[in-house]
């Protein structure tokens, strides 16, 4: 991944503060940064589908909708009650969740709906339109929130993410995420990825121009890999014997986690290499290792720890209890070296 000019902008406050890092993930997408569009922040379901309430009452259902299959979304915070008193009701929901985050350019976005009374209503969002994409990163951010209230671990949150689209490129600077595409899921858990690692000083970021297949610092592997494992908590099941990501690094799409390819570069300084040991350390489908940690563990494991290479985590996983033969066993598979 190179980053904007190639450079990264690095910037590390004074001692317990959080370290803050600019990074444009540019392998993550094009090379050349992207004119901003403008984007109207009332945005509207590209078509709403009706259908009998089994009650005669008004329901709404968000859905987004890619290659013809819908994909049910984390509900919408619609500020009015569907009080229906006529034959319909205009409803309003701004896509954010305070304390958390929110999804602006210049001005927060929200969705405006007609809705009509007595039905359900399917609020359908193609996924590539501009109420989709921003649909498509509510739910991605959503999807995070939600998995971290549902195991109580949301405490390191302190700082709302305000989550910049459209943007000139995919990168993450000073709490804010930059996105260039909302359909890209993978792409947008990614950079999400980075703002909760700097919240919860997993660990540090590193300097310098990377490509997802090559080695470069350990501190940068760790950061940029750490960031596409979360992407895939968010997103991927865990399951799932063939888990990849669609859109990000398109020149290597898709990219394969379980199976991480031959050429790509060995060892700790690569970061496709970090994803996949953190994804063999919680993943339920057994491929050639014998290790299933909750993401809960790890992340008690790792949070305040700000770790400066993913030896380091793997060392302070084992001296806090976890099996030293399988963490090694996950090391050796994915790095192909001896731990």
């Amino acid at each position: 991944m190179k980053l904007l000019c190639s450079t990264v902008l690095f910037f590390t406050l004074i001692q317990s503060s959080v370290a803050t890092v600019v990074l444009n993930d540019k392998d993550l997408s094009t090379l050349d940064l992207k004119e901003i569009r403008s984007v109207a922040p009332q945005l509207s379901p590209d078509r709403i589908e009706l259908s009998d309430h089994p009650t005669r009452g008004t329901s709404i259902q968000s859905f987004l909708s890619k290659n013809g299959q819908l994909q049910k979304i984390v509900e919408l915070p619609f500020a009015e009650n569907i009080n229906c008193n006529g034959s319909s009701i205009t409803l309003n929901a701004e896509l954010r969740k305070d304390g958390y985050f929110q999804i602006k350019s210049r001005k927060n976005y929200f969705v405006h709906a007609q809705v009509t009374c007595g039905k359900i209503n399917k609020l359908i969002f193609e996924s590539a339109s501009d109420a989709g994409q921003a649909i498509g990163i509510w739910n991605i951010a959503s999807l995070a929130l939600q998995k971290f209230l549902q195991i109580n671990r949301d405490a390191f949150w302190k700082k709302s993410i305000t989550i910049n689209w459209p943007a000139s490129g995919d990168y993450y600077s000073f709490n804010t995420v930059n996105i260039t595409r909302g359909d890209y899921w993978d792409v947008v858990g990614h950079e999400l990825g980075h703002a909760i690692y700097d919240q919860a000083n997993i660990g540090s970021f590193g300097g310098g121009s990377h490509k997802i297949d090559e080695c470069y610092s350990q501190a940068l592997a760790l950061s940029e890999g750490w960031a596409s494992f979360f992407s895939a908590w968010i997103s991927i099941d865990l399951n799932d014997p063939d888990a990849k990501f669609e859109f990000m690094v398109p020149r290597r799409a898709p990219l394969r986690i379980e199976t991480i390819p031959s050429d790509v570069c060995p060892g700790e300084k690569n970061e496709w290499r970090v994803t996949g040991f953190f994804w063999d350390l919680i993943d339920l489908h057994q491929d050639d290792e014998d290790l299933n940690e909750s993401f809960q563990l790890l992340w008690d494991k790792t949070l305040n720890k700000k770790a400066k290479t993913t030896n380091e985590i793997a060392a302070n996983l084992i001296s806090l209890g976890l099996p030293q033969a399988h963490i090694n066993e996950a090391w050796e598979l994915n790095f192909l070296i001896t731990r």
